[in-house]
């Protein structure tokens, strides 16, 4: 009977880890995201504020768990000659159980010459054009990584002083916003044998609408309605009607851009700690990061910086969707070669 106790016993101690799988993964995964939303935040802050930013990458996360079990049964049988009568047959039991968790996690700042040239480098007009081809919002996009267009100029803000853009340029982020939602009419990509960037607009059924759209693009960006393709380069002004020139944004200036739009207090600004950011209205930003000297009860990310409060509201839409965004953005500045790991020894019981 002992026996059967104890081997039930210790049989339940076992397969440990795959019922850890269930509950850790959902919560490293839970904690890592929302690490990476604070850092992020924290860094946009302190932009506005002319402080260093850095950034740190988790690596690695192992989570390795060691279970220890010990069952002890003993019968004894107890007779004493003094008293042939008395008798006494006495079972022991003794059970001892430990489970330690010895999580390792990896860290690892980025910085050195490749990822800081990844940061400041503008982003390619190819990989603008993929985004839009593959279905990235022109709306965030558009207004994101590209300064200007065939001389269509984008609003830009830096910390102390901010430009509207073009008129022509807000409309052609709403037509390219048609474009991707249209059914009549493909955006193709292709490439010389030089390396060139090409591309076309296909269209399906002919819809008048659809085409009275590219019309009217080609029109604001002056290209040839009679060509079947265009070049894409990076530049502010095109060489010809054949030719898009595209003068893109990097990831840092992107940045600088959501800094400008972020809330500071005013006696900050006088006082000199933080820049006056984007003096155009609201509506132009792609992010609204409130300010507020009591912390916020249920933010999409908030941090703490210079005695204030810094939050993302939970109901914004727009600038949950940017900050989303922006973390697929800042994948493109990691550095392609990471630091060799620690090699680990983890035993499994």
């Amino acid at each position: 009977m002992i026996l059967c106790v104890c081997v039930c016993l210790l049989a339940g101690c076992r397969n440990i880890g795959p019922r850890k799988v269930l509950s850790d993964r959902a919560a490293y995964n839970h904690a890592i995201v929302n690490s990476w939303k604070e850092e992020t935040l924290l860094n946009i802050v302190r932009l506005r504020y002319v402080d260093p930013t850095c950034s740190v990458d988790v690596s690695s996360v192992v989570g390795a768990y060691e279970t220890k079990q010990t069952a002890k049964g003993v019968l004894k049988w107890s007779y004493f000659d003094l008293d042939r009568v008395k008798n006494s047959l006495s079972p022991e039991l003794s059970l001892e159980g430990s489970l330690t968790n010895k999580p390792t996690i990896s860290y690892r700042p980025q910085e050195g010459p490749e990822f800081l040239r990844n940061l400041a480098t503008p982003v390619t007009p190819e990989l603008v054009i993929s985004l839009l081809e593959g279905g990235y919002g022109a709306n965030i996009l558009f207004r994101a990584l590209v300064g200007s267009i065939n001389g269509i100029k984008n609003s830009r803000a830096t910390l102390d002083v901010s430009v509207p853009a073009d008129p022509e340029f807000t409309e052609l982020i709403y037509l390219f916003d048609q474009l991707q939602n249209s059914r009549g009419i493909d955006l193709r990509i292709s490439k010389t044998g030089d390396g060139e960037l090409k591309v076309r607009w296909i269209t399906r059924n002919g819809d008048t609408e659809d085409v009275a759209v590219l019309d009217r693009i080609r029109t604001l960006l002056q290209l040839d309605p009679t060509a079947k393709e265009y070049s894409v380069v990076f530049g502010s002004v095109a060489e010809n009607d054949q030719e898009i020139a595209m003068e893109t944004r990097s990831l840092y200036r992107f940045m600088i851009e959501l800094a400008a739009d972020i809330d500071v207090p005013e006696e900050h600004i006088l006082y000199g700690m933080a820049a006056p950011g984007r003096q155009a209205e609201l509506s132009e930003s792609l992010i609204h990061v409130r300010c507020s000297t009591d912390r916020p009860a249920c933010p999409y990310a908030s941090v703490c910086h210079a005695g204030h409060w810094f939050w993302i509201d939970n109901g914004d839409l727009m600038s949950k969707h940017v900050f989303s965004n922006l973390r697929l953005l800042l994948g493109l500045a990691s550095t392609s070669k990471e630091a060799p790991l620690p090699v680990l020894t983890i035993s499994a019981n």
